[in-house]
C-alpha cells in the first residue's frame, strides 16, 4: 500500500511580499513580483499584518494568483471575486495577526500574487507586513 507525505519545498518558506503591503488601505491592493513555481502542487500562504487601529471583524484579505502562460512575460489582469484563490480573515485587534490559507492547486510556471483588502475599514501598519508561502507536493512511498 503506498503511503503519501507532503514533501516541502527545501528553500521555503519564501517571501513574496514585504514593504509593499505597508499601510495597505481599507480597499487596497497589491499585485506583487513574478514567481517561479517548479512543479509544486500546494502551498500555504501565511499573511503577517498588523493594524494600528482595529479593523473590522471578520473583513477578508483576498489572494489571487496571476498567472503567466508565456514564460513570465505578461500576466492575467487582476481578478474578479471569481479568480480568488482564498481570504484571510482578520480579528478586531491591533496586535499582530498570523493568518494563513492552503492553496490546493498552485499554477505551473510563473505568477504573481494579487492582494485585496475588502472594506478591512482601517490600513495596515506602516511597516512589517508580509506575504510569505510554503510550497509542497504530495510523494508516495
Amino acid at each position: 500500500m503506498t503511503v503519501f507525505t507532503n514533501k516541502r519545498h527545501g528553500s521555503d518558506p519564501s517571501t513574496l511580499e514585504t514593504t509593499s503591503l505597508n499601510s495597505l488601505t481599507s480597499t487596497g491592493t497589491v499585485t506583487g513580483a513574478a514567481f517561479s513555481n517548479d512543479g509544486y502542487m500546494f502551498a500555504d500562504f501565511e499573511l503577517n499584518i498588523t493594524y494600528g487601529t482595529n479593523p473590522t471583524a471578520g473583513s477578508i484579505i483576498q489572494l489571487a494568483l496571476l498567472r503567466s502562460i508565456d514564460g513570465g512575460s505578461t500576466y492575467e489582469d487582476a481578478p474578479g471575486d471569481g479568480g480568488v484563490v482564498g481570504g484571510f480573515v482578520l480579528a478586531a485587534t491591533t496586535s499582530a495577526q498570523k493568518l494563513t490559507v492552503r492553496v490546493a492547486n498552485l499554477p505551473p510556471g510563473h505568477f504573481k500574487p494579487y492582494i485585496a483588502a475588502k472594506t478591512t475599514g482601517q490600513t495596515a501598519a506602516s511597516s512589517g507586513n508580509t506575504l510569505k508561502m510554503t510550497r509542497f507536493t504530495p510523494e508516495g512511498t
